[in-house]
């Protein structure tokens, strides 16, 4: 038996893709801008926000900003794998691999990330990032 609703559905896993590929162009652009402000508007103002990278678990947009702030947050970023998946009307996730190039040396960093979005306000938000280098 076929499935009438297979094109619809494959449509909106398709728009929904998109419409989350545009967030994160808009959010790698700033930071390869140099404008980490408006990186971090990617991040929920939420102290439920959450950042881990290694053993490192961060809580709040606010500690997630210092942290970036701490430690810098300059070079080339480039998302090289892409992949979202809607899990409800608001709710996403996404998995990608990461290009770096820093600024101060040209090293190259990769690495993986989950990201929880959620749209917040008519905005996508991070409410969760796992990034691993």
């Amino acid at each position: 038996m076929r499935n009438g609703n297979a094109p619809a559905a494959a449509a909106a896993a398709a728009a929904f893709t998109q419409e989350i590929k545009d967030v994160f162009s808009i959010w790698t652009q700033a930071w390869n801008d140099g404008d980490l402000e408006g990186y971090l508007k990617a991040y929920a103002e939420s102290e439920q926000t959450r950042y881990c990278s290694g053993s490192k678990v961060v809580r709040g947009k606010a500690a997630i900003a210092n942290l970036y702030r701490q430690r810098g947050a300059s070079g080339q970023l480039t998302v090289v794998e892409f992949e979202a998946q809607a899990v409800g009307a608001l709710d996403g996730i996404v998995f990608g691999q990461f290009e770096l190039v820093t600024d101060d040396d040209g090293a190259t960093y990769t690495g993986a990330f989950t990201v929880h979005v959620q749209k917040i306000n008519g905005a996508w938000r991070i409410m969760s990032d796992h990034s691993a280098a």
